[in-house]
């Protein structure tokens, strides 16, 4: 009666009373999408971790080929003797983009340029007939006469690369969708006629 008085209710002790089945199974939900959870978040960052192994094996192939071509462009600057590996680099008017449309990626197409352009509308503002009646043959009306100007900048070429390089399972399968890609470097550099 007291119990009663007080607003307390007197029914049967809930605290041993046993669940119901529906909420015994929530715990055992809930735990199994958890599971799930830390599957998919695994899975996120062992892709996450493979695409940044690749990009440092792919970075320090790139700093290789880079030194190499560079080396190799160095040795020829540095050279007595002036040394061009076929006809110097192309005439480049625009590019096109590729496939991927995005501009300056690997799929992009150059379109040439006329090199007869630079001794037509450069070299022709410095007079070059005038200068080689003055001072022989110089460079000025070297470039006029050429048929690739840019020969005459006396230009070296260096080239490294590497091949087939294999990518990870994981990006090869995400992301590329390719076994292996190439990497190459090109650089140019002006022949000092080994004054150093």
């Amino acid at each position: 009666m007291e119990a009663l008085a007080a607003g307390v209710h007197a029914g049967p002790d809930r605290r041993f009373a046993s669940r119901s089945p529906a909420k015994a199974e929530a715990p055992r939900l809930r735990s199994g999408q958890a599971v799930i959870e830390f599957v998919v978040a695994i899975v996120a960052i062992v892709v996450l971790f493979a695409g940044l192994l690749q990009i440092c094996r792919l970075c320090a192939l790139h700093t290789e080929t880079m030194t190499e071509s560079r080396a190799e462009a160095g040795a020829y600057a540095m050279s007595d003797t002036y040394v061009l590996e076929g006809r110097g680099p192309d005439y480049i008017q625009d590019w096109k983009r590729g496939a991927d449309r995005k501009r300056y990626s690997r799929d992009d197409r150059s379109s040439p340029a006329d090199p007869s352009r630079v001794a037509k509308e450069i070299v022709a503002h410095a007079h070059p007939g005038d200068l080689a009646a003055r001072l022989g043959m110089n460079e000025i009306s070297a470039l006029r006469a050429s048929k690739y100007p840019v020969n005459e900048y006396m230009l070296v070429r260096g080239y490294g690369s590497r091949s087939a390089i294999d990518l990870v399972p994981v990006i090869r399968r995400l992301v590329y969708a390719d076994d292996s890609v190439d990497v190459e470097c090109e650089t140019w550099l002006a022949w000092t006629r080994g004054i150093y």
